[in-house]
Order: structure tokens, then C-alpha cells, then sequence
């Protein structure tokens, strides 16, 4: 019996083990160390924590605003934060709270150390069964989970095997938001509501099936780039190495981005900033800018920080953007795009103006008309707040002077803006920072860039800074980091003018593909977010002959390495490393295509001659070679230049009342090479009957020799003593008939005649 007993509890013991969760850690918001401005409700279900008073700026302001918990993980890898919160009656005036950026202590004043999350009332899920994204739509006056790390992405939260238990602080913010408890599970898993209320395992990571499809052509892209505003001293301008390895694409330590934004300085100092866009446009690259603040004398409170812009100042401030674009222009620089203002709905501690929705809406119906010397920008919301360009674009007069709608990532949900896009409008995201240049990081990022591109449809992606240590795509010495190969992964290869082409994903893999509609140039862009390897299988619909495409990877342990070629065959397997980007890039094929040629009738002996004409889709144009796959024997095929061949046949006597096939094929030298065939008959007419008739001529024994006969032969005149032997006289060759032959000098006693036909 007490070795029965003892097996039930060693398998009870083993099921509970299995059962534990492994990939993510619960606890509850108030089981830290809270600082003194925090209250705990005891007294309802669930108990949860709130900051006691409101605050503004990028930090918690001191310790008392601070949570602190230390988290012990129950495997290494990297984690994503979830918390459970609770939105109350004042919505998006108190939904917003700070986390640490990464594990450790942090200061609270420092605003590089945290990550701000607000807009939380719009945001959520509560629905068992959905999957916890940064997104959903629950409001306020719920308890609900929202995915914190990929709504306001910070840097990654990364757990390694000798440091497992960590250091995590929160910071309070507005009073309203109520807070139950946190989950950090393994980025790599999807968790419902379920499983974080549960606090169990969610979905492990897939491989998953991609259908792409190649004639659902979606938005156009403008490019990815970065930005050259507030960069560190000693770093602006930048100098022509950095721009070489920022802006080109001759190595593979060089990212290819096409686009840079610049500051308009309010003190008209633009030097850098035209040094810049110069260096980036004669680069192939394009140039936004943007303004921070108007000049101080244009605003309500005569500074550069804070304030807003005068009313009656919005004359002269269209002005002043004006001569801006001209003042580039002058310098060879035609901006892309100008904006009217960086993060109009944020109040900084440094350069910034406020702007309401109704003043866009004033000043686009009246004053940005004035704006000629580029396409106008707006409105550049620090967390895409759509509500900051809707008066505008549903303004019949505002919209015509809005070139593209701009916004930010701070918070903010990236979603469609069919507002803008139904009118034409491209969408862009303008600035994201993340000041961690880990893999964790660099992969985040490039999650990013694929939503915004495939959720938020959206044109151009701009990082933050191009070079900095902090921050940047370069460090300060110029040397490329993570992030900027992971940005190279789109942007050596995704150029402008490309477009994106619609596919599906059912696996953990994130994927966007593109094509060159001028070209049958394509690219296929695949992040694995997770510390998994996982093999996706990628089915090319409608595409052109493909053979193959060339892998392009970043990971932990390359960046921008070229692999081997991958055989297509409808499609294709690729296994993809963990925290990786991998970029396909193909060239499809269209078969030429040749003109169809009517079947002919001909006599022997007529020389045929038909102008084969092929065509090639595809650019830059192929070699086309043609051959005559199909003829009578005595029939030839020339070429006569690169998309067109002369067949030519004489039928001989012979092959009169014949019926012949010819198959003519062109083929190009793409990859896989492809061809086209044309096919048509040859009949050539019987042989008609010939006559010769003799009549005396005068002297010198003359004899005229009259012949009729079909069109076409060559007639040759035989003739003999004896009826045995033949001897040519002359041929005629191919004759207009009838014809007459004169003969001369005939001595003989007796001469016979015969025509013979040819060839």
C-alpha cells in the first residue's frame, strides 16, 4: 500500500510541475514596495493600486510616485509586460502610467529611464478568448489586459540564465487609473485573456504558412529613413562617412535609407540642416522638416518652450515655412515634405507649441495654400491621435492643401486611417526611440515597422536619430548598430516606388512583401520576434516564374549577411534563427509573348518571307533568342535584332500540294528561363502544267522558244541530239511568264528541247 501511495503522489506531484507555467510570471500591482503617493482599495475585488494626484512630464517626478517589485522569472529569455488595469470616468484624462525602461533602478526624475504609456482608455481586452496584442477596444469603466510592451514599446525586457530574479519599478502618473496586477510572459508566446487572468501558459510560437499574393498591389512606399535633430554635440553635421554608410548601398555595412528629417531651427540658424539634405540628396535620398517651435515673437507667450501660435501670426508663419522649402530649394534640396508642427498634443520642458485640432483645421483652409515651395505634413501627433487631422481631412477645403498625415508611436495604437487614405492621403511615421541598441531592441523595432506597414498601412517609417550612442542607427563613432541593419533589412531593398503586394500569416512569423510594378523586382521581408528558430512555409500566388530568391539576414550573430540562394517552386521553406530578420529578394519572370503569323499559301519555288515580332515584359528587358523549332528542310530563320527573326523557305518542285508545319519559339534569359511558340502551316499549291512552244525565226538558224507555265520554279531549257543526252542551255530564274527564249546557231540536222522546273 505506501508504494501505491507513494506512485499517486510522485504522479500528482508530476502533473502539478507540468502543469506550472513556465513562460510567464503573475504578481499583484500591490505586493511591491510602493511609495507613499500610492493607495491600495482593500476593500474591493480585485485590490489594486492607484497614484493619490495627477502629474505631467516624461518621469514620475520623485519616489514617492515609484512601485518597485523584484520578479523572480521561471526561465531565461525575453519577456513582454501585460498589466491589468482599470480606466475610470475621467478616460483619456486618467489612463496613463510609467514602467521602467528595461530592469534596475531607476531614477524618477530621469526621463530617459522610463516609458511613458498613455492612451489606455481607448485600448484593452476582455473577452476570455482574445489574444492580448497592443491593441483592442475596450473603453473605459472595465478591468481589462493590455500587452503594455507593444503598446508603448520600451526597450525589451531580457532574462538571462544566471539572473533570473530582477528589479522592476512602475511609476504612477493620473490619478484615474486603477492598476490589479502584472504578467511578464515570453515575447515569443500569445496569451489570452484567459491565461493572464489564469496566470498559465499561453500559445507557444509558430511556424505558420505565408500566402502572397502577387497582384493585390497595396499602398506605395516613400522610403525609411532617420532623423538629425538634437544629435549630440561634435555629431552635426554629419559628416560624409557617415552619410556614405547611412544612405548608400555599394557594402553591406551600408544601410540604404532614402529618407533624413531636419529641425527648422526658430532662430533661422539651418546651416546643419542644410548641409544634411544636401549630403542626403545627392545621395539619392529625400528630405523632410519639421519645426519644433515657430519663432518666439510668433507666439502667445513671446518663447520658444511652450505656448502656442498667435492667431494672428498664422499668416507669417505659413511664410516663414515657405521660405524655408525655398531656402532648400535654392541649396538643390526639393523637400519631400514640410511639416507644421513636431508633437502639437505633447507639452515638453523644451522647444514645442501646442496646437488644437480646430487650429489645424483654421490654418489648412486658409493659410497652408501659401505653403508652394513643398507638400505639407501634419499633424506629427506624439501618439498618432487621429482626432488631430480629422477636422481637417473631412474639411472640403482643408484637405485639398494636406499632402501627407504624419504621426508619432508614443503610446499610440497603430491602426488604419481610412479618413486618409480613402482621400488619397499616404500615411507616415515620423519619430520612435528606444534607447536600448540590444537584438531584443532591434527586433522590436523591425515588428514595429512591419505593423505600421501592414496595420496601419502606412508609407514611410522614420527612426528617431541616425547617429548616437544612445539611440541611434549608427553609434557615435559611425559604426552601424542592430537596429540600423535590422531598418536595412526594409530599406536597402524596399525602395521608393515599391509597393506593397497582400499576404496572410498564420504563424508567429511577421511578414510583408513587396514588388517593383514597373519591374518584376519583389522582396519578401520576414521577422522572427521569437528566441525560437521556426520554419515558415511561403506561398508565392499569381507571381511571375520565380527560380529563386537571395536571403539577406540580420540576427544575433550576423547583420545584413547574404545567404545562399533558395530554390522556388510555387513557393518556398526558409528557417529563420531567433530574434532574426531575413529579407528574400527575387526577380520574377514573365514569359515573352510573340505575334501570331496567319498561315500562308504560296507556290513552289516562291521565296516565303515572314518577320517574326516577340515582346518582353519584363525590365530591365531580357535577351530574346529565337529558333526554328519546326520547318521544311530547306527553311531558314534569322535573327534581325532583339525582338524580332525573318523566317525564309522556297518551296522546292518537289514538295508542291504539300501541307508544312512551322514552329518558331523565342526564349529569354531570365531565371527561369521562359519562351513562347508560334505556330502556322505553309501550303504550298500544286504544280501547275507548263508549255513550250517553237516557232522558225529568221537567220542564223533562229528559234523562239515560247513558255508558259506556273509562277514560282526556275525554268531551265535542256537540250539534246539524241534524246539521251541533256545538255542546260539556260535557266531563268523564278521567270515572269510567259516567257520567250531565243535560240541561236543551230547547225544541227535535228535538236529536241525540254523545260525543266526547279529548284
Amino acid at each position: 500500500m505506501k508504494s501505491i501511495v507513494l506512485a499517486l503522489l510522485i504522479s500528482m506531484f508530476a502533473r502539478a510541475v507540468l502543469a506550472a507555467p513556465i513562460s510567464l510570471v503573475k504578481f499583484e500591482a500591490e505586493s511591491g514596495t510602493l511609495g507613499s503617493d500610492f493607495a491600495v482599495s482593500n476593500s474591493t475585488s480585485p485590490v489594486y493600486i492607484t497614484i493619490i494626484t495627477d502629474s505631467a512630464g516624461n518621469a514620475p517626478s520623485n519616489a514617492m510616485r515609484v512601485a518597485t517589485y523584484t520578479v523572480t522569472f521561471p526561465t531565461p529569455g525575453t519577456y513582454q509586460l501585460y498589466a491589468h488595469i482599470f480606466v475610470g470616468p475621467g478616460g483619456f484624462a486618467d489612463d496613463s502610467l510609467f514602467y521602467g525602461n528595461g530592469f534596475g533602478v531607476k531614477n524618477p526624475t530621469l526621463g530617459l529611464d522610463w516609458t511613458l504609456v498613455n492612451g489606455l482608455a481607448g485600448v484593452g481586452f476582455t473577452t476570455s478568448s482574445s489574444a492580448v496584442t497592443g491593441g483592442g477596444t475596450a473603453g473605459s469603466g472595465v478591468w481589462k489586459w493590455v500587452n503594455v510592451s507593444l503598446f508603448a514599446p520600451g526597450p525589451t525586457f531580457t532574462v538571462t540564465t544566471t539572473n533570473l530574479t530582477q528589479t522592476f519599478m512602475i511609476g504612477g502618473r493620473e490619478n484615474g487609473l486603477n492598476i490589479d496586477s502584472f504578467v511578464f510572459g515570453l515575447s515569443s508566446f500569445s496569451y489570452t485573456v484567459a491565461n493572464l487572468d489564469a496566470g498559465v501558459d499561453g500559445t507557444p510560437p509558430s511556424a505558420g504558412v505565408c500566402n502572397i499574393n502577387w497582384t493585390n498591389t497595396l499602398q506605395r512606399i516613400d522610403g525609411f529613413g532617420g532623423g538629425v535633430v538634437f544629435l549630440d554635440p561634435g555629431l552635426d553635421p554629419l559628416t560624409d562617412a557617415n552619410m556614405d554608410t547611412l544612405y548608400k548601398t555599394n557594402t553591406t555595412s551600408q544601410l540604404g535609407l532614402t529618407l533624413l528629417r531636419v529641425r527648422i531651427d526658430p532662430t533661422t540658424n539651418w546651416s546643419d540642416a542644410v548641409s544634411d539634405a544636401k549630403k542626403v540628396t545627392a545621395r539619392g535620398g529625400r528630405v523632410m522638416a519639421t519645426p519644433w517651435t515657430p519663432p518666439a515673437v510668433m507666439k502667445t507667450n513671446n518663447n520658444t518652450i511652450g505656448g502656442s501660435l498667435s492667431a494672428t501670426q498664422f499668416v507669417n508663419f505659413a511664410s516663414y515655412l515657405n521660405f524655408f522649402a525655398g531656402n532648400m530649394k535654392s541649396n538643390g534640396v526639393q523637400l519631400a515634405a514640410i511639416s507644421i508642427q513636431n508633437e502639437p498634443d505633447f507639452v515638453p520642458t523644451y522647444e514645442g507649441c501646442a496646437w488644437s485640432s480646430n487650429q489645424f483645421l483654421s490654418f489648412f483652409r486658409t493659410n497652408a495654400v501659401a505653403i508652394s515651395n513643398a507638400p505639407v505634413i501634419m499633424p506629427e501627433s506624439f501618439f498618432y491621435s487621429q482626432a488631430m487631422s480629422d477636422l481637417t481631412l473631412n474639411d472640403p477645403v482643408g484637405v485639398t492643401n494636406v499632402s501627407i498625415v504624419a504621426g508619432h508611436l508614443y503610446g499610440g495604437t497603430i491602426a488604419d486611417y481610412p479618413s486618409a487614405h480613402n482621400k488619397g492621403k499616404p500615411t507616415w511615421m515620423t519619430e520612435y526611440l528606444l534607447n536600448d541598441q540590444t537584438i531584443d531592441s532591434a527586433i522590436a523595432t523591425g515588428q514595429q515597422i512591419n505593423d505600421c506597414l501592414t496595420i496601419g498601412n502606412m508609407s514611410a517609417y522614420i527612426w528617431w536619430k541616425c547617429i548616437g550612442d544612445a539611440n541611434g542607427l549608427l553609434n557615435a563613432s559611425g559604426v552601424p548598430q542592430k537596429r540600423g541593419f535590422v531598418m536595412a533589412q526594409f530599406s536597402r531593398f524596399v525602395r521608393p516606388g515599391f509597393n506593397r503586394i497582400f499576404s496572410t500569416n498564420s504563424g508567429s512569423i511577421l511578414i510583408t512583401a513587396f514588388r517593383n510594378t514597373n519591374t518584376t523586382a519583389f522582396v519578401i521581408v520576414a521577422i522572427n520576434p521569437t528566441g525560437f528558430p521556426l520554419t515558415p512555409t511561403i506561398n508565392l500566388k499569381n507571381f511571375p516564374a520565380v527560380a529563386s530568391v537571395t536571403p539577406w539576414m540580420t540576427s544575433p550573430d550576423v547583420s545584413l549577411a547574404v545567404q545562399p540562394d533558395v530554390t522556388v517552386t510555387n513557393g518556398f521553406t526558409y528557417t529563420l534563427p531567433g530574434l532574426s530578420a531575413v529579407t528574400f529578394v527575387g526577380q520574377a519572370n514573365n514569359a515573352p509573348t510573340i505575334s501570331a503569323i496567319a498561315n500562308q499559301t504560296i507556290n513552289a519555288g516562291v521565296i516565303l518571307l515572314v518577320t517574326n515580332n516577340a515582346t518582353d515584359a519584363d525590365l530591365p528587358g531580357q535577351t530574346l533568342t529565337f529558333s526554328l523549332v519546326n520547318a521544311p528542310g530547306n527553311a531558314t530563320l534569322t535573327s534581325l535584332g532583339t525582338t524580332n527573326a525573318l523566317f525564309m523557305w522556297r518551296p522546292l518542285v518537289s514538295q508542291a500540294n504539300t501541307v508544312n508545319n512551322v514552329s518558331i519559339a523565342v526564349a529569354d534569359n531570365g531565371s527561369p528561363s521562359l519562351s513562347a511558340t508560334n505556330n502556322f502551316t505553309v501550303t504550298v499549291n500544286p504544280l501547275g502544267q507548263s508549255f513550250m512552244n517553237l516557232s522558225s525565226g529568221t537567220g542564223n538558224n533562229l528559234i523562239n522558244l515560247s513558255v508558259t507555265g506556273p509562277s514560282g520554279p526556275d525554268y531551265t531549257l535542256l537540250t539534246s541530239t539524241n534524246l539521251t543526252s541533256w545538255q542546260s542551255m539556260v535557266t531563268s530564274n523564278s521567270p515572269v511568264l510567259p516567257f520567250t527564249l531565243s535560240v541561236t546557231n543551230m547547225n544541227d540536222a535535228e535538236r529536241f528541247f525540254r523545260m525543266q522546273l526547279g529548284p
